[in-house]
């Protein structure tokens, strides 16, 4: 929820740095704030057709954060559409806890 943690700004201020990336903001359960702003791109949970959706190339780097059980399921939804491992960078966390178990994508 955005009233615990918002990237919003922090991915703003990063995109104006580099107008070459894009970003997406995804809640679990917007606020209605976040509704009447329109301050997310989806609601509920980052999956492989959403992903393949907004991906505009397998080449693309790509970076997100989160838990380690978020984490791990974009990653390995990830390498389900053949994004190359060395383009998938996550924050907040080790890779080495992505790798330990596979989630169902």
């Amino acid at each position: 929820m955005s009233i615990v943690f918002s990237p919003r700004n922090f991915s703003l201020d990063v995109y104006l740095q580099f107008p070459q990336l894009k970003s997406y903001i995804c809640y679990e359960r917007p606020t209605q704030t976040d509704y009447e702003q329109k301050r997310f791109d989806k609601e509920g949970f980052i999956d492989l057709p959403w992903l393949k959706q907004i991906l505009p190339t397998q080449e693309a780097d790509i970076y997100f954060c989160g838990p380690v059980p978020f984490m791990r399921c974009v990653k390995d939804s990830l390498e389900a559409i053949w994004v190359k491992q060395e383009r998938i960078h996550e924050f907040f966390g080790t890779a080495t806890l992505l790798e330990t178990e596979t989630v169902s994508v």
